[in-house]
C-alpha cells in the first residue's frame, strides 16, 4: 500500500470521509495542466483512484494540493462531527499518535522513504506545548495528510512545525531528559580500513541494523533528513543532535546545540567523556569542540539512546 492509499483509507474508515470528498479537500482547484485542475480531474472515479489515491511517493508535486493547513482544519472539523463525542479531540490525537504510526511507517519504508523520521515527528507533535488538544489534533492531521499526499516525511514535519508556530504558537521541542547515566555496553573489537558505523543498543543488546557513517558527515537526530543521516533515536534526542565525520585518519563528533546532550563511554577504559552537556547545565560561554570516537566506544544521546561505534570492513 502506498502512503497515499493508506491516507485515503484512514480518512474513510476513521474520519468517515469518502475518497471523492477527501480529494476535493486535499487537491487544488488551480489549473496545472491543459487548463484542468487536479480537483476537477479527481471528479472522475477512475482518475481519482489511479492518479491520486494510489499515487506513489514522488508522483505528485506539492503544487497539486491545496493549502495543507486549511485542508487539515477542514478534515479535523469533518472528523469531530463524524465522531460526535465530547472527547473527539482526544480520540483523534490518540489515533494519530498510536493507531496509524506503524501503518504509515510501513508504507513509507516500502518506498524507501524513511518511516522512522515520520515516527519521530509524531513523537514531537505529541509533546509540543500547545494550548489544548483541539490544536494538537490539527497538527497531527496535517502531519499525516502531508506525509500521505507527498510521501515525504521530512517535508511533512517541516510543514507541521510551520503550522504549529504560525497558527498555534507551538514548536517542536525536544523532551528534556533527566540524566545521562553511564552504562556498560557490549564491546566490539576494532577492525577494518577506518570506516565506521553505529549500531543501536537497546536493553543491553545490539539491534541488527548497522548505520554506516559517511566520512563527509552524518547527522544523528530525530528529524535529520540527509541521505546518510540516522534517525533511529528516542524522543529526547534533538532533531539535529550530533554530527560525525572523518578527518584524516580520525573520526570526530560534535554536538549541534542539542537539548539533552551527548557523552562518550570509552570502549578502552569505560571512562565517560562529555561531548556536549545538556542545555540546562551548559554555561553561557560553552563552546562545542570536536571529540574523537573509536571502535567499541558507546555514544550516549540524551537519557536512553545508545549507539555502539563499530568498524565496517569492505
Amino acid at each position: 500500500m502506498t502512503p497515499s492509499a493508506y491516507l485515503y483509507a484512514d480518512l474513510k474508515i476513521f474520519g468517515g470521509i469518502k475518497n471523492q470528498e477527501a480529494a476535493q479537500i486535499l487537491l487544488t482547484d488551480r489549473p496545472v495542466a491543459n487548463g484542468e485542475s487536479p480537483r476537477e480531474r479527481a471528479r472522475e472515479r477512475t482518475r481519482l483512484s489511479r492518479e491520486y489515491v494510489k499515487s506513489a511517493p514522488g508522483d505528485l508535486p506539492a503544487s497539486f494540493f491545496a493549502d495543507f493547513a486549511v485542508s487539515a482544519l477542514r478534515i479535523a472539523n469533518h472528523m469531530i462531527a463524524h465522531l460526535d463525542t465530547a472527547d473527539a479531540h482526544e480520540r483523534i490525537c490518540r489515533h494519530y499518535r498510536e493507531d496509524t504510526v506503524s501503518g504509515m511507517v510501513s508504507a513509507l519504508d516500502a518506498y524507501g522513504r524513511r518511516g522512522q523520521l515520520y515516527s519521530n515527528a509524531v513523537c514531537h507533535v505529541a509533546t509540543m506545548p500547545l494550548a489544548n488538544e483541539r490544536s494538537r489534533c490539527s497538527v497531527f492531521i496535517l502531519l499525516f495528510i502531508v506525509t500521505g499526499c507527498l510521501g515525504d516525511p521530512a517535508f511533512a514535519a517541516a510543514e507541521a512545525e510551520r503550522f504549529a508556530e504560525s497558527k498555534l504558537n507551538g514548536s517542536f521541542r525536544t523532551q528534556t531528559a533527566q540524566t545521562i547515566p553511564s552504562l556498560t555496553e557490549p564491546k566490539a573489537e576494532p577492525d577494518g580500513d577506518n570506516l565506521l558505523g553505529l549500531q543501536r543498543v537497546v536493553g543491553g543488546k545490539l539491534k541488527p541494523t548497522v548505520h554506516p557513517l559517511d566520512p563527509a558527515g552524518t547527522v544523528v537526530g530525530a528529524l535529520a533528513d540527509g541521505i546518510a543521516d540516522i534517525t533511529d533515536v528516542d524522543p529526547d534526542v534533538s532533531r539535529r543532535h550530533l554530527r560525525i565525520w572523518r578527518d584524516g585518519n580520525r573520526w570526530l563528533c560534535e554536538g549541534l546545540s542539542s537539548t539533552n546532550g551527548t557523552a562518550i563511554i570509552s570502549g578502552a577504559d569505560k571512562r565517560v567523556h562529555v561531548v556536549e552537556p545538556p542545555r540546562s547545565t551548559r554555561s553561557v560561554d560553552w563552546i562545542a569542540h570536536p571529540c574523537e570516537i573509536a571502535p567499541a566506544d558507546t555514544l550516549c544521546l540524551g537519557a536512553t539512546t545508545r549507539f555502539m561505534v563499530i568498524p565496517i570492513v569492505k
